[in-house]
């Protein structure tokens, strides 16, 4: 008997085993079925260019600098007489009118059946917005000029969505009669509603270099403080057996009544599924591990929405948390203060060093950046948000008192000029932040694969986590150091997508030159996005030489790179930029006596394209983003002439050229 109960316990893993495939089977199966696009019913599948599409507004309208942005549903296509029922989201960007300004969450609109599947990203290592689109279920997009859509007659809300909006808009106009500075209202509507269209870059950009951006992202943080402000004011209304479960209902009510003042904004809506499985859990009163609330309730998201696993925000929160558990209570061990005070700064700071530890490799392998100061930081910023959240609170609860609800309100005002004056100054401190980090995946599980070995070495000297930590650490040190040797011996050069402009960049071993159109560096925020991804992959965030494409000065700066005019030598490779000069002087000369590698066209010039190109003889012509369509056309035309090969960076995206070795 005890031999047959011994031979099962050895075979105890293959339930493990077992229960773990039939998840990832089921998570699969989820998956599947949430894709929209599969669906035989997704409107791509039915419609065509000459119908008209009924879509539904299911988010709140986002109002961009050049146009109305709306996330829709569509419902119906319709041609002629045939109405077809489908379904599908579809994003729609209608120029601004007073029409458009008034449209809301549930509205019917009724627009031609005329979008754009979404493309990948044209320039390398990019961000790819739509795979990030993709994972909302949206695939196509449509820009609708004024008068050529219609408002239905008809309008489909969810009742409890609409409910929530209303909510936070009426919360919002009560917070708009307070004589609030424009920084601190964008400040307080983002801690406490999670409304951030009022956050401009500049504020932005200072939250993020000082590390206290998740300060205005409406999260665990957040309820966290809500549900330990409501948790201990329901203890003080009894610690009866029989008012447990009141009090359960109560807190949930109360949480969940927070969430839809915020608008069930996504990441709310995580935070608040934790601390109701959270609650539930200490209302049991049974021992139980932590992980597995927080394993439940990620579970319930993932069954609801399994896309939410590749959200940004989901990975963050949910290692946060699990890194606050494990790690916060051995950093706290590691120094013991004889004072009160300094045990409660302590206790912040292991909870930030915690959060920062866990979430730290993976925020650099999305955003390429590392706030050097977080842990100052948060120990101004966290403290000084759970106050703004009690003042808010109190300042509302007392609104019906004007001389209290005065005072709660000129503390609150005090609170939010601290904090965005603390976080400013700080993000204006001598490397604030290490930008332009490059950490691929792997490197990112190296990352943690050290952090943990680290901690179990510290806590249990065992000496094979020890020996983990090395082989990590040889392993994160080995992977930067091939890349960066593999980069010193691979050369290119990159003609990037950029709208309008014409933008070169030439990795050389030692440094990046910069060649483009325009004459503000890269000042510009749409040159910024469409170049960082490759510059910082390659390990130059900026670049060592700007040079304009209208400069004719001779530029040397390395013997592999050198600029004569139009002439640039790039290791093997001859490259002529067509502008005025390099036109007028492949004009003057006769058929073969030049041959180069590539033709940069960068000006709308008139020059004839066939001439310039029998008489260059380049390998490849390249039609920079600058040059107008039709002028783009013309070259596209004579090298199809010619039988020469050419890339037009607006239709093709980046060209990426290597000189051969």
């Amino acid at each position: 008997m005890i031999r047959g109960r011994v031979r099962v316990y050895a075979y105890r893993w293959l339930f493990g085993f077992l229960t773990g495939l039939q998840f990832l089977s089921a998570g699969y199966y989820l998956a599947a079925s949430h894709d929209q696009l599969r669906c035989s019913m997704h409107f791509s599948h039915a419609s065509d260019a000459d119908g008209h599409l009924l879509v539904t507004l299911i988010e709140p309208v986002s109002v961009k600098p050049n146009s109305i942005q709306l996330i829709t549903k569509v419902e119906m296509y319709m041609q002629h007489y045939v109405v077809e029922r489908t379904t599908g989201r579809l994003m729609i960007y209608l120029e601004k009118d007073s029409l458009a300004s008034t449209l809301q969450y549930g509205d019917q609109l009724i627009i031609e059946s005329e979008y754009q599947k979404l493309m990948p990203a044209v320039n390398p290592h990019a961000f790819d917005y739509s795979r990030h689109l993709s994972r909302k279920n949206i695939y196509h997009s449509t820009y609708i000029p004024s008068g050529q859509w219609h408002v239905s007659a008809s309008n489909r809300k969810n009742p409890l969505l609409s409910l929530a909006l209303d909510m936070r808009t009426k919360a919002l106009i009560m917070m708009e009669g307070m004589p609030f500075g424009q920084r601190e209202f964008a400040v307080l509507s983002a801690l406490v509603l999670g409304y951030r269209e009022l956050l401009d870059d500049d504020l932005r950009n200072e939250f993020a270099g000082a590390g206290a951006m998740h300060i205005l992202c409406v999260s665990g943080l957040h309820v966290g403080i809500i549900y330990l402000i409501l948790k201990n004011l329901l203890s003080l209304f009894g610690r009866l057996k029989s008012c447990a479960s009141l009090r359960l209902a109560v807190l949930m009510t109360l949480i969940w009544l927070y969430a839809a003042i915020t608008g069930f904004s996504p990441s709310v809506l995580r935070a608040s599924v934790m601390f109701s499985f959270v609650a539930l859990g200490h209302h049991t009163q049974k021992p139980g591990n932590f992980f597995n609330t927080l394993s439940a309730s990620a579970i319930f998201l993932l069954t609801i929405n399994p896309f939410l696993l590749a959200h940004i925000g989901f990975q963050l929160s949910y290692l946060a948390v699990a890194g606050i558990v494990c790690l916060k209570g051995h950093l706290y061990r590691l120094i013991c203060w004889r004072y009160s005070m300094m045990n409660k700064i302590w206790t912040l700071c292991c909870v930030s060093l915690a959060a920062q530890l866990a979430t730290g490799p993976l925020a650099v392998h999305y955003f390429n950046q590392f706030p050097n100061y977080f842990l100052i930081t948060n120990l101004i910023a966290i403290p000084l948000a759970g106050l703004i959240i009690y003042l808010w609170l109190a300042t509302f609860l007392f609104s019906f008192i004007p001389l209290v609800s005065f005072c709660f309100f000129s503390l609150l005002n005090w609170a939010l000029q601290l904090l965005t004056h603390a976080v400013s100054a700080i993000e204006s401190w001598p490397y604030s932040t290490l930008s332009g980090i490059y950490m691929p995946a792997y490197e990112v599980i190296f990352c943690f694969g050290i952090i943990a070995a680290l901690f179990v070495f510290i806590e249990l000297r065992q000496q094979s986590a020890f020996m983990l930590f090395l082989i990590c650490v040889f392993l994160m040190v080995g992977s930067a150091t091939l890349r960066k040797t593999l980069h010193f011996h691979d050369p290119v050069f990159v003609v990037y997508h950029t709208g309008r402009e014409t933008v070169a960049d030439f990795f050389t071993s030692r440094q990046l030159i910069m060649l483009a159109t325009h004459n503000d560096g890269t000042s510009n925020r749409n040159i910024d996005f469409s170049v960082s991804g490759m510059r910082i992959r390659r390990g130059r965030p900026e670049p060592a030489l700007e040079i304009s494409l209208d400069d004719d000065n001779i530029h040397m700066p390395e013997k592999t790179f050198f600029r004569i005019g139009p002439f640039i030598g790039f290791h093997q490779l001859a490259i002529v930029v067509v502008c005025d000069v390099g036109g007028h002087m492949i004009s003057s000369m006769r058929a073969g006596e030049l041959s180069v590698d590539y033709l940069l066209v960068t000006e709308n010039q008139p020059f004839d394209p066939a001439d310039l190109i029998k008489k260059s003889q380049p390998a490849k012509v390249l039609l920079g983003g600058s040059l107008a369509p039709w002028y783009a056309g013309r070259w596209e035309e004579a090298a199809r002439e010619t039988k020469t090969a050419v890339w037009n960076v607006r239709k093709q995206g980046a060209y990426v050229g290597r000189p051969l070795r």
